[in-house]
């Protein structure tokens, strides 16, 4: 099976690469509560059966999770129904993709036929991030490493940033918090979640040395992805 980034990176060879100045690393990054069009639920899927970002753990607790949504166009995306991934999202309504590979547009970045596309912190800690259109190796989020085309930064809750003038759909950006993004008591394996040391420089860890780390790849099926933290 092809791997996700490196189909992206055959589209990139194949298009011109649109012109995208952004002034500065950390995006379009506002306020949620600014933005009236913007959903302000996290997205389904995790650990919590509401998406309201806590779960049960075995002693009947509960078990606080960090949350975010994907919003594509003003409305909340939601993700594929994975038996090993949780954040595995389908091509949103409106992108042009490759008849070959629909998950990757067949223009940009930008991504033609959309008009934004949000990751907003939803849950109770700092979310860390970094998307781009293409992977060459792990990158964890809110390291900025420099590439054309990355968005990095940290997400106080309540905030959000449009990542629209990099998203090219496949895998579109890794997150990070303090807290897990699904219940870790569930008995879930997902292969789009994980944990690595707290990447030096990056703020938001409130003390905690392990960061929690998701995903989010856009695909027309399930696949078991490969982590780019």
């Amino acid at each position: 099976m092809a791997h996700v980034r490196n189909a992206a990176a055959q589209v990139l060879a194949t298009i011109s690469i649109l012109a995208c100045s952004c002034s500065s690393s950390h995006g379009d990054v506002t306020n949620a509560s600014e933005q009236a069009d913007t959903a302000d639920a996290a997205c389904p899927g995790s650990g919590s059966s509401s998406g309201s970002g806590s779960g049960s753990d075995s002693g009947g607790g509960a078990t606080t999770l960090a949350a975010f949504a994907f919003v594509v166009d003003g409305v909340a995306q939601s993700p594929l129904a994975c038996a090993a991934a949780n954040w595995e999202f389908p091509p949103p309504p409106g992108q042009i993709g490759y008849p070959s590979v629909p998950s990757v547009c067949n223009a940009g970045p930008p991504c033609s036929g959309l008009s934004s596309a949000v990751i907003k912190n939803s849950g109770p800690v700092p979310l860390a991030y970094t998307a781009q259109p293409t992977w060459s190796g792990p990158q964890p989020p809110g390291v900025n490493f420099g590439n054309a085309y990355e968005l990095s930064g940290v997400l106080q809750p309540g905030e959000q940033v449009d990542i629209l003038p990099v998203y090219l759909g496949g895998v579109t950006a890794v997150l990070g918090a303090s807290l897990p993004f699904s219940d870790p008591n569930a008995g879930k394996f997902a292969s789009d979640e994980g944990t690595i040391p707290w990447p030096a420089g990056v703020p938001g860890s409130g003390g905690a040395t392990t960061m929690h780390v998701s995903q989010i790849t856009v695909l027309t099926a399930c696949q078991n992805i490969t982590p780019e933290w």
